[in-house]
């Protein structure tokens, strides 16, 4: 595992989502959603390991932002593999 995906644990999850009310919050990794990034990617598959669905999504950089734009932004990544 590289450095951003170890530095994502479960424990951190739990600490930033709330599931309850859907929404995740991002500290530091995500600073923009106007391209992929390696940050948000790590985010969304760390969200997708603890099956989590949240609708929005908000960092220190970023706006209380739809997860469905987190999801649109994987989708270029998804079909390159």
């Amino acid at each position: 595992m590289d450095k951003i995906t170890t530095t994502i644990k479960r424990e951190w999850l739990k600490k930033i989502a709330n599931p309850s009310d859907r929404f995740l919050w991002a500290s530091d990794f995500i600073q923009t959603v106007d391209e992929p990034s390696q940050y948000a990617s790590e985010v969304w598959k760390a969200a997708q390991r603890d099956n989590l669905h949240p609708e929005r999504t908000a960092a220190e950089h970023l706006d209380l932002t739809l997860w469905s734009k987190i999801e649109e932004l994987q989708k270029p990544q998804q079909t390159a593999h």
